[in-house]
């Protein structure tokens, strides 16, 4: 293989963003600006790991454990885990926020975002804010 990049897509390995993602599959959050099919998404990149037990939480929790107490997961006691991907596919932000032009950033607290690396158009280093006008 002519590139030993972690990053599946057809387009030469964006060393930075994946030294970013590396960074956080090590532990640590780096904020993040990104722009992906005219999104500005903002927010600090988490570990895949991270990401799957925060999202385990909240409603979805409440979701999970009504249709496994109904007996419709059921079929995930039989299959066997998938393989550990050592590919970079997807980028997982925690306390993110969609900016669109002229209007207060949404969820005004953040969220759990995960999206599809080749979705990505660019990045900057750092999260955006908004703050009080002076």
């Amino acid at each position: 293989m002519e590139n030993e990049s972690k990053w599946r897509q057809t387009e030469p390995a964006d060393f930075f963003l994946e030294l970013i993602l590396a960074m956080a599959e090590d532990g640590k959050e780096v904020p993040i600006t990104l722009n992906v099919k005219g999104l500005v998404i903002s927010g600090l990149v988490i570990s895949a790991g991270a990401y799957n037990q925060s999202f385990g939480k909240g409603s979805f929790k409440e979701t999970v454990l009504k249709l496994k107490e109904s007996g419709q997961l059921d079929f995930l006691d039989s299959e066997p885990e998938p393989p550990k991907s050592e590919v970079y596919e997807y980028i997982h932000l925690k306390n993110a926020k969609i900016y669109a032009s002229g209007q207060q950033p949404i969820p005004a607290d953040g969220m759990l975002w995960r999206g599809r690396i080749s979705s990505i158009d660019g990045y900057a280093d750092g999260m955006l804010g908004v703050g009080e006008p002076d």
